[in-house]
This record gives C-alpha cells, structure tokens and sequence, in this order.
C-alpha cells in the first residue's frame, strides 16, 4: 500500500505566547540562580532567634515571587486568603520554587539583612504564634497518628451536584483544605511513580517510601474519598468541573454508586484478582481499590483472555473513554481472535445500528470473537455476498466422485451451521463414518503438536488457543481414538471489500451494504468540525487509515508508499484540559472495544491522505453514516 510523506511532524517557528512563556520560564531561571549564589553563604537563623522576635523576619520578596511563579496558581490563589494558610502549605511541603521543592527558606529583616532558615521550623514557628488552631494539627503527623486520622477523616461524599456545589463552597473555606490537597499531592506523586515506572521495578529508596505513603493514604481513605481528594485538587477553583468529574468523568466512582454498571468492570477485575468465577459485589471493592493503587493495572488485566492491541489504556483513560464513547456501556471483545479486520469493523457497526445489548462475556478466545463472525455471516447471507466467505473444510466424497467444501467457523455458538463441530459433523456422516445424531466436540489443548492420538471415544477436534482464531485454526480430528489424516482439508481464500477499489464493486462493498440494510445517509469527513457535528447525531463515523500512522511504534515504514490499512471508527472527542486540545478516540480494529486510543485529528488525517495516496481510484476513506 502506498504512503506520502506529510507535514504532520513539521513545527511552527513563529513566535507566540508560548514563545513569550518560555522567556518567562528562563528568566526566572536565571534570577533564581543568582539568588541562590548571592544568599548561599547567608547565616542560618536559629529557631530560639525567630521564637523571641517573630516580627522582625519576613519572607524576602524576590524569594516569595519565585513560589508564587513556580506553585500551582489554584493553590497560590488560597494560599493568598491568609498568612495561616500560606504557613500551612509550606509545612506542608506544597509550594515550589524553580529548582522543586524548597530547601531553604531566604528571610529578612528590618535592617535587610538575610537568613536561610528551613522551611518546616519557619513555618512550624509562624504557625505557633500566628495560627494555634492550625498548629494544633501538626502532631497528627506522627505515624500512628496520621493513620488514625485518615481513616477517621469526615468527608461527607456528595450524592448529586447540589450536594457537591454546596461541599466544594464549604471546603474551600475549611482550615482543613491544605491538609485535603496535602492527601492529595501525596496520592498523586505515588501514583506517577508507578505509572512513569510500570510498576514497583527498580524504585529507590525515595520513591519506594513514596509509594508506600501514596497507598497508604488510599487504603485508610477508601475509595470514595480518594476520589473526591483527587477531584478536588485538581479542581480548586472551578466547581463546575469538581463535580463533574466526580459524577461523571471518574468511571470508577460511577461503579461503585451504581452497581447495576459493574458488568462493565467485571473482565478487568476477574484479570486483576486473578479471579475468573463469578465475582461477588466485596469483589469491586477489592478490584477498584487495587485500581486506584496501581493506576497502570488496566493496562495489562485479562489481556490473555480478551486479546487486542496492547498494552491497553491504563485506568485513568477508562474515566475519558467512559464519558465519550458512543460504545461507553461495551463490554470488552477480543477482536485478536480474528484475524480479518474488516469484519470486527462491521460487527460493532452492526451491533451499534442494530441496538444490540452488551456482550456476554466468556474467557475461551475463539469464543470471544465469534459473535462478530456470526454477526457479519448473517449479514452477508441477508445482503447476498454470501460467496465472499471462503474459509471451508473440504473433503473428496466417494461416492459422488467430487471434493465438497462447507463454510466453517470456529469457535463457539455450536447452534449455528457452520461451527465447525457442525461441519466436520456433517462431513463424517455424509462420508458414512458417524451417525446422524452424533455430534463432534471442541476441545482445547495446551500443545497441538504433541498430541499423537485420542482414547476418547466419537468425534472429538482438537486445537490449541495459541494459534487458534475464529476464521483460522489448525485442528485434529478424532473419531473413536483414531486420528484421521488428510480426509478433511481447510481453505482459506475470502475476498471482503471493505470500501469499493473499483467502480464495478462499487454496491458489494461493506460499507455500501452497511448503508443499504440499515436505511443510512453518508457524508465524507474532511475536517474536525465536521467529524464533531456528525457525533452529535446517531451516526458512525469510519473509516480505513494507514497503521504506520495509527501506530507508529508498531507498524514501521521501510518503503517508500507503504501503508498496512486498519479499519477504525471513531467513538468520540474529548477535551484534553492539560492542553487545551480536542482529542479523538479512536477504536480500530485491532482494539479493545473497551480501550478506544487517544490521538489528535492530524493523526487521522495523514493516515487517511496515506491511505488516499495508494488507493486505485484515490478514495478518501472517513465517512460518516447516520440516520
């Protein structure tokens, strides 16, 4: 397939307000080093100097305009309510200066004369003689106490956005918020670690105790708190957005207030608990928990059961994906168990416009996949291309003189016709070898190769998960023990057009069929607006991009022109706040229904301007269909 070079990856050298930030950043830089240089050799203030005359230090300007412009502006905006508060966040270790946290703290005095003294003893001092209330909690923080207190903390979680209008207001004006954002940055700084990490592999010491801190402040907070500590602080000074997030957008919250949605968690958390019976509703609990100390957890559970691309998202992205995906309520499929990529394409199409309910889950791959398969098989037989499904078991009937070929799929659903226990079924007894009541079984072994024969007796076809798929899968067949050798023969040869490559198979194509059986409008999508205005509708947005584009890290141009395509829809936009970005989520076919990727619009658009550049007739390849 064919690939041009783009101007996705050229950046802009016009000077702007990021240019004007960057200056800032530098000349902070400089000034900051200057400081420290200058006051390096100042004298340290003793505690019993500060204790007799508090008033006579101050904090020296030039040192308070580097916190104010390297701390969060949400938490310099309350810590400039009052003098307590600000006191309260130093000790707290929440301010910062250019260089991370504060080491030293620059004082002056009256005469202007300079001091270094340790932030914690200042501000421990101030504290004392400014703000006894505030004072009084510092002994919490002795180890046993700090835990008592956590777990004893009294945070009345809202129940809806009333409550959490009215909770936000309240606790803005609490002595205790710095202590809430305290919980929080510590949460949050464990977190990272794992998630920058991938795990609890090679940490230091250092990152390791604050590993421990983060998960242990989860533990004794819970986890409905713990997601209102994280929504605040990183919401402080907007209401609109706490609140949504904590009813909206934090999947996981959602989950445990409404329990008629744990379906949707329940393969992550049997992969997780590595429990794969039922699971009990304590289950969740464990399993969300265990979320929340190891945010990087989503990305691996129940890949071995449920195979697509991986790694997957990690747990935070199921909050997006959650709020805007149009398939938010799926339940994961394995679209790696089947190895053609335009069906899986058409099966979600499919289920969307046809309001199908939820997946039913199962754990066994070739039965994971097979819903699409038999999804699209009934599809073609109703849109009369039914031909082009050549996956057979063929065998040479003897007493007609002639090869016959059934259509075959594997997996599960032994009901339909053309599973393949039905099949070879039918072979044997068309062949005289098996009755017509008897039925074959399909049975999973752990190494196909090493099975030489079969003391079972009837009909029984072996296969392997490894190298098994719905639409191809090497299997042994057995009848009374005896393993029949090149009786019945598999072929492969499907043709599937999931867009026209010519005009004469222009009315075959999957989407021309797609848009026939459901009644459908279409336009083409050139832009992010109108991919957005289309979403807004009950619409499918599709289309077939390069993988090099989609997934540069696995896919790799060693040609010029080359393009693997993958089909893909895309399930929604979401506002990516860090950046100020639109962002698209964009399921193709080789993902998790449930794990859609995160990608900008350029990202699309070269795989599809790739994918134009090697089409026979040029076809732009983004539609939409909607009614």
């Amino acid at each position: 397939m064919t690939s041009v070079s783009t101007f996705a990856q050229r950046y802009s050298t016009l000077p702007g307000i990021l240019q004007s930030l960057q200056s800032l950043v530098d000349i902070d830089n400089r000034t900051y080093k200057k400081l420290i240089q200058e006051y390096q050799n100042a004298p340290f203030l003793s505690e019993k100097q500060l204790s007799e005359n508090p008033k006579k230090y101050h904090i020296s300007n030039e040192f308070l305009r580097h916190i104010i412009f390297n701390t969060n502006s949400s938490l310099i905006a309350l810590a400039s309510k009052n003098s307590c508060q600000f006191a309260y966040m130093l000790w707290l270790d929440l301010l910062r200066v250019t260089n991370g946290r504060i080491k030293n703290i620059i004082l002056e005095d009256d005469a202007e004369s300079s001091y270094l003294i340790d932030p914690k003893k200042y501000s421990e001092i101030y504290l004392k003689n400014h703000c006894p209330e505030l004072f009084t909690t510092i002994k919490y923080f002795e180890k046993s106490e700090f835990d008592n207190l956590v777990s004893n903390l009294r945070i009345n979680v809202p129940k809806n956005n009333n409550e959490c209008y009215k909770f936000h207001e309240s606790i803005l004006d609490s002595n205790q918020l710095p202590f809430y954002i305290f919980l929080g940055e510590k949460i949050n700084e464990g977190e990272k670690i794992l998630l920058n990490k991938k795990g609890n592999t090679n940490l230091n010491a250092q990152e390791k105790k604050s590993v421990y801190f983060s998960k242990n402040i989860k533990n004794n907070l819970g986890s409905s708190k713990t997601s209102v500590i994280k929504s605040l602080i990183s919401n402080l000074d907007n209401e609109q957005q706490f609140c949504s997030r904590l009813f909206n957008d934090d999947f996981f919250s959602v989950v445990l207030q409404n329990r008629n949605l744990s379906y949707l968690l329940q393969p992550m958390c049997r992969g997780i608990l590595k429990k794969y019976s039922a699971l009990e509703i304590k289950d969740y609990d464990s399993c969300i928990s265990s979320i929340n100390n190891h945010p990087e957890a989503c990305s691996t559970a129940y890949s071995q059961f449920h195979r697509a691309y991986f790694p997957k998202n990690n747990c935070p992205a199921f909050n997006t994906n959650y709020n805007n995906s149009i398939f938010n309520e799926s339940v994961s499929d394995c679209p790696g168990s089947l190895s053609n990529e335009s069906i899986i394409n058409i099966g979600r199409i499919i289920q969307y416009f046809s309001e199908a309910p939820p997946l039913k889950q199962t754990f066994s791959p070739p039965k994971c996949a097979s819903h699409y398969l038999y999804e699209f098989r009934n599809f073609s037989k109703e849109m009369g291309i039914e031909d082009t499904w050549k996956n057979q078991l063929c065998y040479f009937n003897e007493f007609a003189k002639e090869t016959r070929c059934f259509p075959v799929i594997f997996g599960g659903l032994d009901k339909h016709p053309e599973s393949v226990t039905n099949v070879v079924s039918k072979i044997l007894y068309e062949s005289k070898k098996l009755p017509l009541n008897n039925k074959c079984k399909f049975n999973e072994i752990s190494n196909l190769s090493s099975l030489e024969m079969s003391r079972n007796s009837g009909c029984n076809i072996y296969y392997s998960s490894h190298n098994c798929s719905v639409d191809q899968c090497p299997i042994k067949i057995f009848l009374n023990g005896r393993k029949l050798s090149n009786f019945i023969t598999y072929k492969n040869d499907s043709s599937l057009f999931y867009f026209p490559d010519n005009y004469k198979n222009l009315k075959s194509s999957a989407h021309h069929l797609l848009k026939n059986k459901f009644k459908l409008k279409e336009s083409k999508i050139f832009n992010l607006t109108q991919l957005k205005e289309k979403l807004k509708k009950k619409s499918i947005i599709h289309g077939l991009g390069c993988g090099e584009d989609l997934y540069p890290n696995d896919f790799f141009r060693e040609q010029f022109n080359q393009c693997h395509p993958i089909p893909f829809i895309v399930v929604g936009v979401s506002k990516d706040l860090k950046y100020l970005t639109e962002r698209i989520l964009l399921l193709s076919a080789i993902d998790n229904i449930s794990s859609p990727q995160i990608v900008e619009w350029k990202t699309i658009q070269s795989s599809i301007e790739n994918f134009q550049a090697t089409h026979p007739t040029n076809h732009w390849s983004l539609h939409a269909l909607y009614r």
